[in-house]
């Protein structure tokens, strides 16, 4: 760390030291106090670190601080998200990945709920895990959002049941997809350090799927993708998508788009499907509906 951002940091810290009272810390009130807020051998001893350590951070004279120490700062000082990635970056660490909730993220949920009535789209986390849906992605893939364990989850779909993938692409298109998932599921894996729920989905496909274990072993790395994919349904008939990823800036979720091709009949295929379903189906399927 250069000298100016050890001073900003030990300026960031003294401010929301200062700005935070005993009792929204967790601590005993009615102490004495010369000055409002928490005092430094009080937030060493929530972050679970040395007072002598932390006195140095507020003086911009410590060594740069570790993930550890500084997961143990933002819950000591009760930062809100913003500020925790704040915290990460300016000591040069990356944040970790927002907490996890059941309930598909607001953000998201208000841009799938403006896209066209022939548009399917759902919102998962970022292990792939279904919290929602609209309607017309329920009639082409069912009720994802409302089964239980990992069929909720869109890779163990893709590996342990092999009636969920897309049918009527070519078989490159359907192998790159596969490949993708797994490339995205490393670099998350990493990212959430390992944590229970990435780990369980990671055995639990290793264990059930060799064509899984096959390329896990490749160890590549990737960002999300989705390509343009073909399906087969038994009503319309084929149907050809390019499909978007839109990344939420609040929380770890992801809203998967598919759009119709153009010079293709799919817009067409799909509006009556559409209809029947707006009718029938108003609102998103989500894990909190139900």
């Amino acid at each position: 760390m250069t000298t100016a951002l050890r001073d900003e940091l030990a300026d960031f810290l003294r401010r929301r030291r200062a700005a935070l009272s005993p009792v929204a810390a967790g601590l005993p009130a009615g102490l004495r106090r010369r000055t409002p807020g928490l005092r430094r051998d009080e937030v060493a001893y929530l972050a679970n670190m040395s007072a002598n350590y932390y006195e140095r951070l507020e003086r911009g004279c410590a060594p740069q601080p570790s993930p550890t120490i500084l997961a143990g700062l933002a819950d000591a000082l009760r930062l809100a998200r913003e500020e925790r990635e704040y915290l990460y970056r300016l000591v040069g660490h990356a944040a970790p990945p927002a907490p996890l909730s059941g309930d598909a993220d607001p953000q998201l949920v208000a841009v799938m709920a403006a896209l066209d009535v022939t548009s399917p789209a759902f919102i998962c986390d970022d292990i792939a895990t279904v919290v929602a849906q609209n309607p017309l992605h329920t009639a082409l893939f069912g009720s994802i959002a409302g089964m239980a364990g990992l069929e909720r989850n869109m890779i163990w779909r893709w590996f342990c049941l092999p009636h969920a993938r897309f049918a009527g692409g070519p078989a490159e298109a359907i192998e790159g997809t596969g490949r993708g998932y797994v490339a995205d599921l490393r670099a998350i894996v990493a990212q959430r350090r390992h944590d229970s729920a990435a780990v369980a989905l990671v055995c639990d496909l290793r264990e059930r799927s060799a064509e899984f274990r096959e390329l896990w072993a490749e160890h590549r790395v990737s960002a999300p993708s989705c390509p343009t994919v073909s399906i087969e349904d038994d009503r319309v008939g084929r149907l050809d998508f390019w499909c978007a990823v839109v990344m939420s800036p609040n929380s770890s979720q992801r809203l998967a788009i598919f759009r119709a091709v153009e010079g293709t009949s799919t817009r067409q295929r799909l509006a009556g499907l559409a209809s029947d379903q707006l009718s029938e189906a108003p609102h998103a399927v989500s894990r909190q509906d139900r």
